[in-house]
């Protein structure tokens, strides 16, 4: 994750690109994320 940026040229997260950072991504994000997000 920390080559995310260099590798595909943008540092959006998801699978449409609706995260900007970790966090928000963590935020969005349900199913396994949940726990990390609650």
């Amino acid at each position: 994750m920390g080559l995310f940026q260099k590798t595909n040229g943008t540092a959006y997260y998801l699978h449409d690109g609706g995260a900007r950072t970790m966090t928000e991504a963590i935020l969005w994000h349900g199913g396994k994320a949940e726990k990390l997000r609650d």
